[in-house]
């Protein structure tokens, strides 16, 4: 028989129970957390979109500042105006990719920065202030609009 010190025996099975618990939430949780990991990255690689202008791809590292969102119906057209924080991006990354991008949506390059589609302008500016860029997204009436 084995006598055990009466106030060491609660805290024995105490270990006894945590040391046995832990396997199963342990992996339950590694489960939930390689699960989680999958759901972000699957997010990541989807394209987003201006959400004023629902066609317009956001290349990913683009943080949108809503709060500086502009937005009005003219009778000959829509403006919108976003701006956006760009991390870890350089200017060139940005018009590269809307170089790319934008054509197969219909939009036609009028010059760096500038794109024309249908009765609508694109203008996207890049600004680099400091250590910081930020990347404007202008939609108007394009100006060969009558």
């Amino acid at each position: 028989m084995i006598h055990l010190n009466s106030k060491l025996t609660p805290l024995l099975l105490t270990s006894l129970l945590v040391m046995a618990l832990p396997h199963t939430s342990m992996a339950q949780t590694q489960v939930k957390t390689q699960n989680q990991i999958q759901e972000q990255e699957a997010q990541e690689d989807q394209p987003q979109y201006w959400t004023l202008v629902s066609d317009v791809p956001i290349k990913q590292g683009l943080v949108h500042l809503e709060d500086m969102d502009v937005v009005f119906d003219k009778p000959n057209g829509r403006i919108a105006e976003s701006v956006f924080y760009a991390e870890n991006l350089t200017a060139d990354d940005i018009n590269n990719f809307y170089i790319q991008a934008l054509p197969q949506l219909g939009w036609s390059i009028d010059e760096l920065g500038n794109y024309v589609r249908d009765q609508e302008q694109l203008v996207i500016k890049t600004q680099q202030t400091d250590d910081e860029l930020t990347v404007r997204f202008l939609l108007s009436p394009s100006i060969h609009n009558k």
